[in-house]
């Protein structure tokens, strides 16, 4: 495969594409444009990065002969090994390889970190293996080995099949090992049970449940004395998850007796700056927090590298001349692999791309990746140094590269010379951003910045472009300002709470400005709709029409409306585009399309699914052209990071292939019917022969023949009829248009014209025509005056309009849409059909439905139909037609329209044209399919909707050239595209199915959340697409490096969409993202709630209670007076209450603690008894987690009872009935899911999983407390119920009232919440139990209380909390049920997400009835400029108040049905169709969610301004990031109390357990500072000098700085201006901790008041004076050893004694002595300041404690 040409396809394919939607007048414009394009501006030329040769390690069979492997180790490792071969080839391993098998051996505990594709398991599977050849297989479980995810489980367990099977008979292997993951069935489960396998490959949750799981006893058994615990991929363990892993690898020691337990962890290459010795420090670090054992920089491996060609000088002129003559010379590269290393291009190419040498060291580094043509490109640098052309040198390079990957060193090597990726971005780009100047002189930018560089009065504007002409207009917003009215920038998308007043565009032009008088010029600039003729005769401006007219003003740079001579002369239109004001196009548009997108386009549109699938289409039909490449290879993964997006994508690319197939070969048949074109009997015979499909692709069963085939094509035919009629309905959109859009499909419609033709019938237009009434009754219809007088050709375009337009809206009768008769076209072509095809059609209520046509206007009873009347687009366009041809004095008013309208659905009828298919007064009709004719056409102009279209305008509408080429050739292409998603919320059965399936290339694409990022291994995959850019560069590595891992050349591009900050700055630096380090995990241990969940799972391990596989085996389901208590089952109660289990949990739990006590020791939750109060709590623990079971199941028992009884009321309608029934099903389905174990072994509510996600036992990656979504099962053979969940704060919008979940293929609408309903409570007070707040206005504190007695005072800033304070009605929002959409089309270019007013609030934790919060204040000089609130586990509160687009002045919340639990539909979302019952009892609620991080709260003084708290929200956010090394999703900041009044800056670690940074921030006084400095290098300002290093290529802010994807609403507010000044003094403040809650000087005053001496204050004084962290508490009683400190460290256990002269008699210093002993004993740390000693030394001995005194 030539990686350059696919690459070069692929940029053709989406130039052309993107290209196809641009259309731009001004010359000056689309020259820069032009140009942009033509270097690459939305697809640069790639960066190459060449894979570097490892230095060799020698091999296995050298490792043997000197001793260091077992014999056998020989025969086991070796590759390639096969039926037919069953020794292979010898393996050769690199240096950190063999480094990691001999540091095993010692034996050592190592971590070994290295790039993707490097080999690192072999390091450890290779010493495991020869420990078990040593010792003997059957000995117990001699190796775990644990992995993140487990799709690398699976992978590796095939690797390991193919040395450890692979070779030896049947069962004879000689080291036995299996797969324990959780995806295993119950016979399997056993078996591992039953005979433990010497190697276990697990996942840490598994691990977890070995430990606790009664079942599993055995394992843990046979694992006693284990030799080997491997965790991969260890820079994953980050936050919350971390932390849970180093203290259950602390349990595991303790299970398995492993004192001789070596502890191996492989990683990425792990990255901190500084040398390779400073990195080793920091992973040594990192494994040393996780396995809990002493780890230095000897016991961290990295990668050796090596040059595979010789090292050559290139400032030699004879090597020069070499590389000039190579690159002149028309030779091909060395074929000889010995020729061709030492080649001095070759040479160069590999210091180039591949290797360089480390400073200081020598030792050998990856090169950056580097650009190998275009501006600063590796070619230009050749030719700079040779003397030669640019182009000439990348060509050759190529040929190089290219030959590189064919040339290995021997038959033995795995990797050729040259493996290479290549890393292409693209992107959508925005629009063309622009100064508003004169055309001449504006400044053109082609991504948007604040304003022009260098001048930041003068802002940047987005131009959009009429698409009919290309005319530019800036898109910008009238607001009104105390200095007068001023233009802003206006994005495409509205913000929250925009309701669209002042939206406009302003005309800017020289050659054609626009009148500013009125006249005769402006008349004939103005469409004919704005216009009449007086009485007189003269034409003029309709009197309501000028409202419409663009309103003549002139404009100054700042975008501020001036008066003449103070700026350029511009029009402004305001509201709807109505037409262009470019004389040479006309194009006018009615009122009603209202949306600007048809009319106005940009350099792109909202296209990130529709530009994805158009890639992986390309990549697809290249790979699968390209007959050099296996079977296996010609696929591709592509990569998402939000699991809905991998859904959404999946179904459009299914969605766009089917309906392109479709297209291309409707196209097809109609070119081979030619002028007769087809009729609806010929229609889905012809399509069907024209696709060609094999029969594998769409039967159910393709081996049927004879009879049963011709039914399977018949079944086949009428879904092809299903899907053509359904794309009549598809208008013309931007991003895929119809064949009818493209001009290359047109339609006829027999009976309209001909001899026997309706317009040839001169009787009926001249008079009219007799119609039968009834049987014995005629009426004659007389013909409309207007109609009569006009011409042939406009009754011929009424009619066609008339016919288009019902066409479109599907008023269509054929059988495939008709509601009646479409269950049985799903019924009868089901059984048929492939499953999990887009031929198989699932569900009838999710087809799309014909409409009957009214001739009148719509009525309030009317449920159902397409109404045609004055009221409407084709009303309004018949009467502006027929305006002209009204006799005079009379009127011609809707009742006239009316009656044309209806005369001519009549006359249609009269030829049978339509047909009536509803009767009535006025019967309702639909086209007879038999009279459509379907005609090609020949792809050049697009046809006109002339409803919709006042004025085709003078320029023809322009095809979309792309999509006819696409059409033209689509269905000859022969492709297999199918795609399928691959996200941790498919079943895991369905996951290893389609993991199969791709790596044989059966399933050519698969559309990834991260579950297939970690080290799985796929060799033959040549391509791997990005749909984002993902979060962080080790993403990146881990997804790009799927790619290639045989040596094969890959390509690896990334779609950077256009609306994401985040992505557009990769996209700018994709260096920074390819290139980029892997910052080292930061872990906090010191959280209360995850040690507690290690507590309980201690106690799990002693007891092995059986929690069997669902709740039903802890709780009694008995019902007792009618009520469902569901209590514990009494004999696990008593196991919760027994004291002696309680005993031996406290011994192994103080083990556990004593591992961390040092890290413990600084939390203010932890005692010394605190153990023993945990397992003390446990029986109340246990038994509050059940609750969320406990009220799904009342829930699902008590839904399933009311619609029984429902079922039972024969009163009720039969739909209700019918309604009852399949919600009764349900209900039974929700009962089964939370009852029985069957399929849900990996599901929410298996027992040990559910336990973990409520916060009772371990979580790991599991979130706690989610909300569960149930998703009704679909599919007829495979079918199954499931949840889904989400974290909370995502769910609590995720899973919000009415929203839309995407999976499996399909929309499901949220419409019910899972409470318990019903109950007696509600029942008797038609109330839920709700909750009120009372949120502070000033600060967003919270005040929850579900009493009536609440504060009148904020508790937090003293505020008043008045009424507006309020939130009634708070519901905890638990969990949700889902109803099927609709099936995902492409149609869908983004999720439909429906914005939600949400609201945080918070409030700080207490512990004993005391605030535990730490304070600081920061002071510039004497002045406070800064005051910080920081809580370990702060309560977190979103609230969702309602929709953002909630119509009316409505109070907050949602409206629910009390009796069903069904939230009533989105007003404003007309596809939304009610489920709520206007007879059931509604009451309004508001949906919350609660959880509890680390928070950090930052006030300024004085307050600062919105644009300025805004602008340090941003800086401090980046600031932390930097400073910390945190990734982006590890830290959230929102401003408080709302974004429209910033008071506060609330800042919370939001990975679950914490990043434990935003402590450090009110404990450590340096850090505040250092903050501001890193905030000014963030700002582009130097921090000492302040000077700009930004002016020429930023404004007031970019993405380099202050912008990025979560603060897009505040990028109009940001500048670095702004804050400048601030940043500064605050990088030469002094922060002041005070160690506790309140001011330091508070805090000072306070202790002295408790001071007994004077030598105690001055004690307390030189603490103050040097900013030291204060004592908690002075004259504190320590109970058990009866003592009282002068000063006391709670955090630390830290008691302080300043001894006075008193303290030197002998029988003082002999119970000082007793005393110090009895503490040292207890664990508290005691610290004695004698009155002569040197106390500054005393300190600096205990930096921990006090903190270190400043330099």
């Amino acid at each position: 495969m030539n990686v350059f040409d696919l690459r070069h396809r692929l940029v053709s394919d989406y130039a052309r594409y993107t290209k196809s939607f641009i259309k731009i007048a001004d010359p000056t414009i689309l020259a820069r444009v032009d140009a942009e394009l033509d270097a690459g501006a939305f697809w640069p030329e790639p960066l190459l990065q060449l894979n570097p040769t490892f230095q060799p390690g020698g091999t296995i069979d050298d490792l043997v002969a000197d001793g260091t492997l077992h014999p056998e180790c020989a025969r086991v490792f070796r590759i390639d090994k096969s039926p037919s071969d069953l020794t292979g080839k010898q393996l050769l391993l690199h240096t950190h390889q063999t480094a990691g098998i001999r540091k095993a051996k010692q034996p050592q505990s190592y971590v070994l970190t290295s790039g993707t594709g490097s080999g690192k398991s072999l390091a450890y599977i290779v010493p495991i293996v020869d420990h078990v050849l040593r010792r003997g297989s059957g000995q117990g479980i001699q190796a775990i080995v644990v992995y993140p995810m487990n799709a690398l489980a699976n992978s590796q367990d095939e690797e390991l099949s193919k040395f450890l099977k692979q070779g030896y008979p049947e069962g004879k292997s000689l080291v036995r090992f299996a797969r324990y993951t959780g995806q295993e069935k119950g016979l399997e489960r056993e078996a591992i049970r039953g005979n433990p396998p010497d190697i276990l490959l697990t996942n840490y949750m598994m691990l977890e449940l070995l430990l606790t799981r009664s079942e599993d006893r055995e394992l843990v058994r046979a694992a006693q004395g284990l030799r080997f615990l491997v965790f991969d991929e260890l820079h994953t363990y980050r936050g919350r998850q971390g932390a849970d892993v180093a203290l259950l690898i602390r349990r595991c020691r303790q299970a398995f007796g492993g004192h001789e337990m070596i502890c191996i962890g492989t990683s990425a290459t792990m990255a901190s700056g500084g040398s390779t010795e400073d990195q080793k420090r920091e992973v040594a670090k990192v494994a040393n927090m996780l396995f809990g054992v002493p780890f230095d920089t000897s016991q961290v491996i990295g990668e050796t590298l090596e040059r595979a060609t010789p090292e050559t000088d290139f400032t030699d002129s004879a090597v020069v001349q070499a590389l000039r003559e190579a690159i002149s010379a028309t030779a091909p590269p060395p074929d000889n692999y010995d020729a061709f290393r030492v080649h001095p291009l070759a040479c160069w190419i590999e210091t180039t791309f591949g290797v360089r040498a480390e400073e200081g060291t020598g030792r050998l580094l990856r090169q950056s990746p580097r650009r190998l043509q275009g501006s600063g490109s590796v070619a230009e640098e050749l030719a700079s140094l040779t003397a030669t052309d640019p182009t000439r040198c990348a060509e050759v390079l190529r040929q190089f590269l290219l030959k590189g990957t064919e040339l290995r060193r021997s038959a033995s090597s795995r990797f050729p010379i040259f493996a290479f990726r290549l890393h292409q971005f693209f992107t959508r780009g925005d629009t063309v951003w622009a100064t508003i100047e004169p055309p001449a002189q504006r400044h053109l930018e082609m991504s948007k910045k604040g304003s022009k560089p260098g001048e930041p009065e003068k802002p940047l504007f987005p131009l959009v472009f009429c698409r009919q002409c290309g005319a530019a207009y800036y898109r910008v917003k009238e607001v009104a300002t105390e200095h007068g009215k001023v233009l802003l920038p206006r994005e495409d998308r509205r913000e929250e709470n925009d309701d669209g007043s002042g939206d406009a565009y302003l005309y800017v032009s020289e050659t054609a400005p626009w009148p500013r008088t009125e006249g005769p010029e402006l008349l004939t600039r103005l469409p004919s709709f704005l216009k009449e003729t007086s009485p007189e005769g003269v034409e003029r401006i309709s009197p309501g029409a000028r409202a419409d007219l663009p309103d003549p003003v002139f404009v100054d740079a700042g975008g501020r409306l001036v008066s003449e001579g103070q700026g350029i002369p511009a029009a402004l239109i305001r509201g709807n585009f109505l037409f262009c004001l470019h004389p040479s196009c006309g194009v006018a548009y009615t009122k009603n399309q209202r949306s600007e997108r048809p009319k106005l386009g940009t350099l792109g549109v909202d296209n990130r699914s529709t530009a994805t699938t158009i890639l992986a289409v390309r990549s697809l039909i290249e790979l699968q052209a390209d007959r050099d490449l296996k079977a296996e290879a010609r696929k591709l993964l592509s990569f998402t990071d939000n699991r809905q997006d991998a859904s959404l994508q999946a179904g459009h690319f299914n969605d766009f292939a089917q309906v392109a197939l479709l297209r291309s070969a409707l196209h097809k048949a109609t070119q081979v019917k030619s002028n007769t074109g087809l009729s609806h009997g010929e229609l889905s015979r012809a399509v069907f022969e024209a696709m060609q499909l094999r029969l594998d692709e769409y039967a159910a069963d393709p081996e049927v023949r004879g009879p049963a085939k011709n039914a399977t094509n018949d079944a086949l035919r009428r879904v092809i009829d299903y899907y053509l009629y359904r794309d009549l309905q598809r208008g013309w959109r931007v991003t895929a248009p119809n064949l009818e859009d493209c001009g290359l499909l047109m339609f006829d419609y027999e009976g309209l014209k001909g001899p026997d033709g309706l317009l040839e019938e001169v009787e009926l237009w001249n008079a009219g025509f007799e119609v039968q009434v009834d049987r014995d009754q005629k009426q004659f219809v007389e013909v409309p005056p207007p109609l009569r007088a006009c011409k042939p050709e406009l009754r011929e375009e009424l009619l066609r309009t008339l016919l288009d337009v019902l066409r479109r809206s599907l008023a269509v009768k054929v059988d495939v849409l008709d509601p009646q008769k479409q269950l049985d076209l799903v019924e009868q072509t089901k059984p048929r059909l492939l499953e999990d095809t887009v031929w198989y059609l699932e569900d009838a209520r999710e087809l799309v439905k014909s409409v009957v046509a009214y001739p009148r206007p719509k009525q309030r009873e009317d449920k159902t139909g397409f109404f045609v009347s004055s009221y409407g687009g084709y009303g309004r366009y018949l009467k502006r037609s027929l305006a002209p041809h009204v006799p005079p004095a009379q009127n011609f008013g809707r009742q006239e329209v009316d009656q044309v309208i209806r005369f001519l659905f009549l006359a249609l009828k009269r030829y049978g044209i339509v047909e009536q298919v509803r009767s009535g007064e006025v019967p309702g009709y639909q086209i007879n399919a038999d009279a459509l004719r379907w005609l090609p056409a020949d792809g050049r102009i697009r046809p006109v909707d002339r409803t919709r279209l006042l004025d085709a305008g003078e320029i023809p509408p322009d095809v979309n050239n792309y999509f006819v080429e696409c059409y033209r050739s689509f269905v000859d292409l022969k492709c297999v595209l199918e795609a399928r998603e691959h996200t941790a919320q498919v079943t895991s059965e369905d996951r290893e199915e389609r993991e199969d399936r791709f790596r044989t290339g059966d399933l050519p694409l698969l559309f990834c959340s991260p579950t297939m990022e970690l080290g799985v291994d796929i060799a033959q995959l040549n391509l791997v697409n990005l749909r984002n850019v993902p979060p962080t560069p080790a993403n990146y590595a881990q997804r790009s490096g799927r790619a290639g891992r045989g040596g094969q050349p890959a390509l690896v591009y990334t779609y950077c969409a256009g609306r994401s900050p985040h992505d557009q700055y990769y996209f700018r630096e994709p260096h920074q993202m390819v290139a980029g380090f892997v910052a080292p995990p930061r872990i906090d241990i010191r959280n209360r709630d995850l040690v507690r969940s290690h507590i309980h799972a201690i106690w799990m391990e002693v007891v092995t209670p059986n929690l069997g596989t669902t709740l039903t085996t802890v709780l009694d389901l008995a019902a007792a007076d009618g009520k469902l208590p569901l209590p514990v089952k009494e004999s696990l109660a008593k196991e919760l209450r027994n004291p002696s289990h309680r005993a031996a949990a406290l011994a192994k739990a103080n083990l556990l603690v004593a591992s961390i006590r040092a890290d413990l020791s600084t939390s203010s939750w932890f005692h010394e008894n605190w153990t023993r109060e945990m397992l003390d709590q446990i029986e109340r623990a246990f038994d509050a987690s059940c609750e969320r079971w406990r009220g799904l199941y009342r829930a699902a028992v008590r839904q399933r009872e009311l619609h029984h009884k429902i079922i039972g009321d024969h009163s009720r309608p039969e739909a209700e009935r019918n309604q009852s029934r399949r919600l009764r099903a349900q209900a039974e389905s929700q009962i089964r899911l939370l009852t029985e174990a069957e399929g849900i072994y990996e599901g929410d509510f298996y027992s040990y999983r559910y336990f973990a996600a409520e916060g009772f036992l371990p979580g790991y990656n599991f979130p706690r407390l989610p909300l569960s979504a149930y998703v009704p099962g679909r599919r007829r053979r495979k079918g199954r119920d499931e949840f889904v969940s989400r974290p909370r704060f995502l769910a609590i919008s995720e899973f919000g009232p009415r929203a839309l979940i995407y999976h499996e293929g399909a929309r499901y609408r949220v419409y019910k919440v899972n409470l318990d309903f019903g109950s007696d409570d509600i029942e008797a007070t038609h109330d839920l139990v709700t909750a009120t707040m009372k949120r502070c206005s000033e600060c967003g504190y919270a005040h929850l209380e579900q009493g009536t007695n609440l504060t009148d005072v904020c508790d937090r800033c003293g505020a008043a909390l008045d009424t507006p304070a309020r939130i009634d009605n708070l519901v905890h929002l638990q969990n949700v049920s889902l109803k099927l959409a609709q099936r995902i089309t492409c149609d869908e270019e983004e999720r439909q997400r429906f914005g939600y007013r949400l609201v945080m609030s918070y409030r700080f934790p207490e512990i004993g009835g005391k605030l535990d919060r730490k304070d600081a204040e920061v002071y510039c000089g004497d002045t406070l400029a800064m005051r910080l609130s920081y809580g370990d586990s702060t309560d977190l509160y979103r609230i969702n108040l309602g929709w953002a687009n909630q119509r009316g002045n409505q109070p907050p919340g949602f409206n629910l049905d009390l009796e069903r639990g069904y939230w009533s539909r989105n007003q404003a979302d007309d596809d939304d169709q009610d489920d709520a019952t206007a007879q059931g009892r509604l009451q309004r609620v508001v949906p919350y969610v609660k959880d509890t991080k680390n928070a950090l709260v930052m006030r300024f003084e004085p307050p600062r301004s919105g644009p300025e708290m805004a602008s340090l929200q941003s800086a401090f956010k980046q600031a932390i990031l930097k400073h910390f090394q945190l990734e982006p999703r590890e830290l959230t900041c929102e401003p408080m109390p709302s974004p429209k009044d910033r008071q506060e800056i609330l800042f919370y670690e939001a990975s679950e357990g914490g990043a434990g940074v935003l402590r450090q921030i009110v404990e450590d006084p340096a850090i505040i500072p250092l903050l501001a400095r890193h905030a000014l290098e963030i700002c582009h300002f130097d921090p000492t000098s302040l000077e700009d290093n930004g002016a020429k290529t930023c404004g007031k802010a970019c993405y380099a700085c202050l912008l990025d994807y979560f603060n897009q609403p505040d990028h109009k507010e940001l500048n670095r201006y702004a804050i400048r000044d601030l940043l500064s003094e605050l990088s030469r403040s002094v922060c002041r901790p005070a160690g506790g809650t309140g001011s330091r000087a508070e805090r000072m005053a306070a202790l002295r008041k408790r001071c007994d001496s004077q030598l105690e204050k001055r004690w307390l004084d030189l603490i103050d004076s040097l900013v030291l962290r204060p004592p908690s508490d002075a004259q504190f009683l320590i109970e058990s050893c009866s003592t009282k400190p002068d000063f006391y460290y709670s955090e630390h256990s830290a008691a302080i004694y300043v001894d006075g002269p008193p303290h030197d008699e002998p029988e003082q210093i002999r119970e000082d002595e007793a005393i110090t002993r009895r503490l040292l004993e207890m664990g508290y740390i005691v610290i004695r300041f004698h009155h002569k000693a040197d106390w500054k030394q005393i300190i600096r001995q205990h930096p921990d404690i006090f903190g270190p005194i400043p330099a």
